[in-house]
């Protein structure tokens, strides 16, 4: 005569533990990237707040940054000439190379 309790399996009590350390795991990972995520924001604020403090505390107002961009604007300007003409410069050098080249082959 067999016992119809034993023949039941009884369930496996690893399960829910298994899951509950899964799901621990994915909180401890969740938790590790939220603090990265503030300390960047935290950073990027601290970044701001001093770019802002010269305009909160009336040093520089609008137009004053707005002289700073134009002056940037107008060095980056003079920055790609430069780097045209030092383009046609090499590529007057390249084509002087490639003339002697072919003299010399």
């Amino acid at each position: 005569m067999s016992n119809p309790e034993s023949a039941r399996q009884a369930p496996d009590a690893s399960e829910p533990f298994a899951r509950l350390e899964s799901a621990v795991r994915r909180l401890i990972r969740r938790s590790a990237a939220l603090r990265a995520e503030l300390r960047s924001a935290r950073e990027r604020n601290r970044e701001l707040m001093e770019l802002l403090a010269p305009i909160a505390a009336g040093e520089a107002g609008p137009e004053s940054v707005l002289e700073r961009l134009r002056a940037a604007e107008d060095g980056r300007r003079e920055l790609e000439g430069r780097l045209e003409r030092g383009r046609e410069v090499v590529e007057r050098m390249m084509a002087r190379m490639r003339f002697l080249e072919d003299q010399d082959g």
